[in-house]
């Protein structure tokens, strides 16, 4: 019996009443262009809170056969391939940004995965929205070349991290990170950054200092506003995340004046052939630093599978501990080899 045929069933991750429980759904059957990965394991990340409260649904994972099922990146062995779908075999490991990934398989296409090696370790799992995200911002839209001074705002969460490394790999002049945690210096020096900011008032002072000509703000509000004030003539800024608030202050005579590009971007609002695109570039411009151990995303917490709804209340608790929560399936953890 193929793994996902017709009427199989598996554990899958579900939202009652604010809890996050475990219920049997039907297994994905494969679709042309698709993949079928046993899940080894999964990141967390917000907007998997946005999605249970029913307030994210990303348009390039709309599948209306398909159980609603959070969790938007994972790694995991292929298991089972569409006939469609060729130079992949079953035993591949892979990690992938996609849908549905917190539960036990899940029907990845094939243009996502981003190939793991049989020893690497289970953080892939937390790994692909992390270097998606990043790459996409800083070199895609934020054309990053070498000598440019780069800030990264909230940059102790995963994908900031993973940004401070890229920029370091790429070339970077100044990295500047900011972090409310003086105690998280040292990491984000290991992970890139030349000089950390602790506040928008030394946001400011470094700004004048070095100019910036590239901003990736996770946090917006204040911090926002902030970075704006060291701009360099052209910079670009490009809008990741909102954690410090939705809405800024900022004087658009002195954006016009030096001409500078303010970019916003999310993920949920792509169509599939566009994230497709952003997995190609990161299979052969990000993909060689991940197995070298030059791109490297820290795990803050291990769950269990079977305790999911601990990693949910976790994550909704505003914790502040730099790298992120990996869920870990049962006989998987810490880099298990694919099946021979």
């Amino acid at each position: 019996m193929r793994t996902s045929e017709a009427g199989t069933t598996m554990r899958a991750a579900a939202s009652h009443s604010g809890a996050i429980t475990l219920e049997a759904v039907a297994t994905p059957v494969l679709g042309p262009g698709e993949v079928l990965l046993e899940v080894e394991s999964a990141g967390m990340n917000r907007s998997d809170l946005l999605h249970t409260a029913g307030r994210y649904r990303q348009r390039a994972f709309a599948h209306p056969d398909r159980p609603d099922v959070p969790g938007s990146e994972l790694l995991g062995h292929v298991v089972e391939v569409h006939p469609t779908v060729h130079g992949i075999a079953a035993g591949d490991r892979a990690f992938a940004l996609t849908s549905r990934a917190h539960a036990d398989y899940v029907a990845v296409d094939a243009r996502l995965l981003l190939p793991a090696r049989p020893g690497d370790a289970d953080s892939l799992g937390a790994m692909a929205m992390a270097s998606m995200t990043a790459f996409d911002a800083l070199v895609r839209l934020g054309g990053l070349a070498s000598g440019h001074n780069v800030l990264i705002t909230g940059a102790s969460s995963g994908v900031g991290l993973v940004a401070l490394g890229l920029a370091r790999a790429w070339g970077a002049g100044s990295v500047v990170a900011t972090s409310r945690s003086p105690e998280t210096a040292d990491l984000l020096r290991e992970h890139g950054a030349t000089s950390v900011a602790h506040d928008e008032s030394e946001v400011t002072t470094i700004g004048r200092q070095v100019g910036f000509d590239l901003v990736v703000d996770h946090v917006g509000g204040t911090v926002l506003e902030a970075a704006v004030t060291g701009l360099r003539d052209r910079a670009t800024v490009v809008s990741v995340g909102r954690l410090g608030g939705r809405t800024a202050t900022i004087d658009l005579v002195d954006l016009a004046g030096r001409r500078a590009s303010l970019i916003g971007t999310t993920w949920k609002t792509r169509h599939l052939d566009e994230i497709a695109d952003v997995a190609a570039r990161v299979r052969a411009e990000v993909l060689p630093l991940v197995h070298r151990g030059e791109i490297t995303v820290p795990v803050a917490h291990r769950i269990p599978f079977e305790e999911i709804d601990q990693a949910y209340r976790l994550l909704a608790s505003g914790y502040r501990k730099p790298g992120r929560i990996l869920i870990e399936r049962n006989g998987h953890q810490r880099g298990r080899r694919a099946p021979s």
